[in-house]
């Protein structure tokens, strides 16, 4: 019998990704595949006030999005969660409240760049980049 000890090596194949293992002796193998999480390609527009409409076009978007806003001062999750109809497709109203909460309390979210992610079940995208403007 082989005594070679092979180590898992990641696959990636139609957006999945598949990781090989084997034992020591080589007669046990077993596959372990793992869904990719999602991506984003850009926004649509990439800049805007409070209620400005934003589209996130990008990969492996779920029934249920939680989208991000990171800025040196705050994070918020405007409109989360987010329902993606085709996987590829993110529509957001910028506020700094939560769809649960369409007329919460809003606290201060100074204008600036933020960093824009989508978190689901399958992991936490790419950043990409969204100027707030002023009021």
């Amino acid at each position: 019998m082989r005594k070679a000890a092979f180590h898992a090596k990641a696959l990636q194949m139609s957006c999945l990704l598949a990781a090989l293992t084997s034992n020591a002796s080589g007669s046990e193998h077993s596959v372990r595949f793992a869904q990719a999480g999602p991506t984003i390609s850009m926004l649509s527009p990439s800049a805007g006030t409070f209620g400005t409409q934003i589209t996130i076009h990008g990969t492996n978007f779920t029934a249920d999005n939680q989208v991000e806003f990171h800025g040196a001062e705050v994070t918020f999750r405007p409109g989360s969660p987010v329902k993606s109809e085709d996987s590829t497709s993110l529509l957001v109203r910028v506020s700094p409240c939560p769809s649960r909460e369409p007329q919460c309390p809003t606290y201060y979210v100074p204008p600036g760049r933020y960093a824009v992610s989508v978190i689901n079940a399958k992991g936490v995208s790419n950043e990409v980049p969204f100027s707030l403007t002023g009021r």
